[in-house]
């Protein structure tokens, strides 16, 4: 049996139609590095601080993620993969098609930490969908009574947390599906079956905030001005600061009593994070010595106040930074690589945006 014998239309136009939503999961905003996920613990005044993000960009973002996630529409995950997994397809189509249906298995079918581990992900985010945003909760398997429970049971905060992460983490892995196996699949059917998507793929509400259509016309997508404005540059590096890959250095820069105007001149002037951390008045000590190994033991060392774990690209830990009130820094030389590459990338994030 070969290929052109079991690829129909519809299978076409179903992975085209997954292509289609995972680009335009590339363009929300609730799934680009400057959304906010934290948890801060509690003081005097409350128990947990959830920072959740903008609830626009995710109702904006679950419309789209919708199309993958549910398995009565063409474009759900499960089924495009069936579609590339075949004997008959080309072996590295097929491949990637496993694989990233295994990852993306792997993680909604855990349960997830925020609600105790009693509740799967996959469990969790239909409720949420099915009670609240694309289903009212009235009829079918979920059911309204079914929602409020859960919130009273976790806490709104702790249950919206973790449906959002269960949102965010499958939304970064449908894009790799479509990069890695379904664009590619088009083109053979294409190349090989002279069979193409019945629709054009495109984002149907346009990426741009003004642009010129081909019929001559001009469309303004733009907010109220409750919602938008014009970012300055100091605005752009608290931005871009608060992204988690620069978690250490925010942690770092939060000691020094310098307004961001100062700072962003030190940023650009700094060659390294040694140099960095005397433009800022501090010193910095390497070491392998007490406190710097990133070990369990939390303690500080005399003299220091605070301390934040480094952490390589793939999450490793790799030393911590210990920071004492007269800006004193202890780190390890493993730490410093780290920390060097991390200052190179936000010099290079505050020029390309």
């Amino acid at each position: 049996m070969s290929l052109g014998d079991i690829i129909t239309q519809n299978e076409v136009d179903a992975v085209a139609s997954l292509v289609e939503a995972a680009g335009e999961l590339d363009l929300e905003p609730f799934f680009g590095v400057d959304e906010q996920f934290t948890t801060t613990s509690g003081s005097s005044e409350y128990r947990i601080m959830y920072q959740l993000g903008d609830r626009f960009h995710f109702r904006s973002a679950l419309i789209s993620f919708r199309r993958i996630w549910m398995p009565k529409e063409p474009s759900h995950w499960r089924t495009v993969c069936r579609i590339l997994s075949q004997a008959e397809m080309p072996s590295r189509i097929r491949t990637q098609a496993s694989l990233q249906a295994q990852i993306i298995e792997n993680f909604i079918c855990e349960r997830d930490p925020h609600t105790d581990k009693e509740m799967g992900r996959k469990t969790l985010v239909d409720l949420w969908l099915n009670t609240v945003f694309a289903h009212g909760g009235i009829a079918g398997p979920n059911k309204r009574l079914d929602f409020e429970a859960a919130a009273d049971k976790y806490g709104q905060g702790r249950f919206e947390f973790g449906f959002r992460m269960c949102v965010k983490l499958p939304g970064e892995m449908f894009p790799a599906l479509s990069k890695n196996a379904a664009k590619p699949a088009l083109d053979v059917f294409k190349d090989q079956l002279s069979i193409q998507p019945s629709f054009r793929i495109g984002a149907a509400f346009g990426t741009k905030r003004k642009e010129v259509t081909k019929h001559g016309e001009v469309i303004i997508r733009q907010a109220s001005s409750e919602y938008f404005s014009e970012e300055t540059f100091e605005q752009r590096f608290q931005r871009i600061l608060r992204r988690r890959h620069f978690d250490s250095l925010s942690f770092i820069l939060r000691q020094f009593d310098l307004t961001p105007v100062n700072i962003l001149k030190l940023v650009f002037a700094a060659t390294s994070f040694a140099a960095f951390i005397e433009k800022l008045g501090g010193s910095l000590e390497v070491t392998q010595g007490e406190g710097a190994d990133g070990g369990i033991d939390e303690r500080l060392p005399d003299g220091f106040t605070g301390f934040t774990t480094i952490h390589e690209e793939d999450y490793r830990p790799c030393g911590r930074v210990l920071i004492s009130s007269q800006g004193k820094i202890r780190t390890t030389p493993r730490a410093v690589v780290v920390l060097d590459r991390a200052l190179g990338r936000f010099q290079q994030e505050l020029l390309s945006e």
